[in-house]
C-alpha cells in the first residue's frame, strides 16, 4: 500500500513537473507615448528558446485628430497622416547571433529592420521605489539621444525589458524617458500555455518573413532621405491637400531614437 501511495505521488509530481513546463511567462506591459500625439497600446514580454519577443497591440490614440486641417496661423492645408501598419511593435533578440530585429514604418511600407544586440549601461541612483508592490531600485541610462530612468526588481533575474531595453539587473517594473514622453510600466505577470505562445511565434514569424529587411543604418539613411517617410506620403496627396514645401524643409529627427552610436563623434 504504501509503495503505492508512493507511486502515485511520483506521478502526479512528474505530471505537475511537465504542466509547468508548458507555460511561458510572460510580462504585461502599459505602454504610453507622447511624440506629438499621446497614444497607448499593451506590451507583451517573453522568453523562449533562447530568443526574447516583444510585441504590442496596435496603436490607440487618446485625442481624435482630423486627416486634413488648415493651419491656424498660415492658412495651409495641414495633412495627419498615419504610416503604413496599424502601430503595433515587433521586436526580437535572437541570442544565437547576437543580433535584434524590429518592425518600423516608414511612408507606405513596414521595413524590418536587423542590428546588433545594443548593449547599454545602466547606473545606479542609490534612489529606492516601492513600485505596484515591488521592490525597486532606481537607475539611469543614456541611448540614442535620449535619457531615461528604469525601476528595476533585482530578486526577478530578467535582464531584457520592453521595446530595446536590455542589460538590467532585474526585472524592470517601469521605465521612464526623461521628458515623460515614453513610458512603460508593468502591469501583469502571468504564465501563458506553450501552444498559444508557438502558434503566435509561427504567426509573427511568417509576418516578419513578408517584409523587406534593411540595416539599421540603410533604415536610418531612408529615414533622413524621405523625411521620416512624411515625402513619400506627400507625393501620393491630391494637390489641394498637400502642404507647403517651406512647412518640411527643415527636418529634424522624431521617435525613440535621435542619434546613432557611429554619429557620436
Amino acid at each position: 500500500m504504501k509503495m503505492k501511495n508512493i507511486f502515485f505521488y511520483l506521478i502526479i509530481s512528474i505530471f505537475s513537473l511537465g504542466f509547468s513546463q508548458d507555460k511561458v511567462v510572460t510580462y504585461e506591459y502599459e505602454v504610453n507615448y507622447n511624440l506629438g500625439r499621446p497614444l497607448y497600446k499593451t506590451g507583451y514580454l517573453l522568453s523562449l528558446d533562447d530568443n526574447v519577443r516583444y510585441n504590442t497591440t496596435k496603436t490607440i490614440f487618446l485625442k481624435d485628430f482630423k486627416k486634413y486641417d488648415i493651419d491656424s496661423e498660415t492658412g495651409n492645408p495641414q495633412i495627419s497622416f498615419l504610416g503604413a501598419g496599424n502601430g503595433s511593435e515587433n521586436v526580437v533578440y535572437l541570442g544565437i547571433n547576437d543580433s535584434i530585429i524590429s518592425t518600423k514604418s516608414l511612408g507606405r511600407e513596414v521595413l524590418l529592420i536587423k542590428e546588433k544586440i545594443p548593449i547599454q549601461i545602466w547606473e545606479l541612483t542609490g534612489i529606492k521605489k516601492l513600485i505596484n508592490g515591488y521592490q525597486c531600485v532606481e537607475l539611469k541610462t543614456q541611448f540614442r539621444g535620449r535619457k531615461y530612468k528604469a525601476y528595476v526588481d533585482l530578486s526577478i533575474p530578467f535582464r531584457y525589458g520592453p521595446w530595446k531595453f536590455n542589460s538590467l539587473p532585474g526585472l524592470a517594473i517601469k521605465i521612464i524617458e526623461e521628458e515623460n514622453k515614453l513610458i512603460w510600466t508593468l502591469k501583469a505577470v502571468s504564465k501563458r500555455d506553450l501552444d498559444v505562445v508557438e502558434d503566435f511565434i509561427f504567426k509573427q514569424n511568417d509576418y516578419l518573413s513578408s517584409l523587406r529587411e534593411v540595416s539599421l543604418k540603410e533604415y536610418v539613411e531612408l529615414y533622413d532621405n524621405t523625411k521620416g517617410g512624411s515625402d513619400v506620403l506627400f507625393s501620393k496627396l491630391p494637390r489641394e491637400y498637400k502642404k507647403d514645401k517651406s512647412s518640411t524643409s527643415q527636418f529634424k529627427r522624431g521617435g525613440f531614437e535621435l542619434k546613432y552610436e557611429w554619429e557620436e563623434n
